[in-house]
């Protein structure tokens, strides 16, 4: 609690009031700040990154770095077997959202195109 600064102090005291914030556990502080901040919903996510394409002034390196940053906020899993599947959707939308047609199509042609894009 002395780490956290006042702002979110103050926001704490409010959501606990009448309690006390020093005679909660910690637990029950964690908890307080779970119920008030918004969940991550997993298909907006998702739709950031399959609607995010190659921007006209953005290196190729630039373009995997931010597709992979968005890739990690995203629960991708098969359902069936639980497995993350995010290493397929990242090569899809990076061959997908690539502006140079030339790159897109050779890597189009490749059989045993790897996930590995960086």
């Amino acid at each position: 609690l002395n780490s956290i600064g006042p702002s979110t102090y103050d926001l704490l005291s409010t959501l606990s009031s009448p309690r006390i914030i020093s005679e909660m556990t910690y637990d029950e502080v964690t908890q307080l700040l779970e119920n008030y901040y918004p969940k991550q919903n997993d298909i907006i996510e998702q739709h950031k990154l399959l609607s995010r394409v190659q921007k006209p002034d953005e290196s190729i390196s630039e373009y995997v770095t931010t597709l992979k940053r968005q890739a990690s906020s995203c629960k991708l899993t098969c359902s069936a077997c639980k497995a993350p599947v995010s290493d397929l959707f990242l090569r899809a939308q990076f061959i997908r959202g690539i502006h140079d047609s030339t790159i897109r199509e050779h890597l189009l042609q490749q059989k045993d195109l790897t996930s590995d894009l960086a």
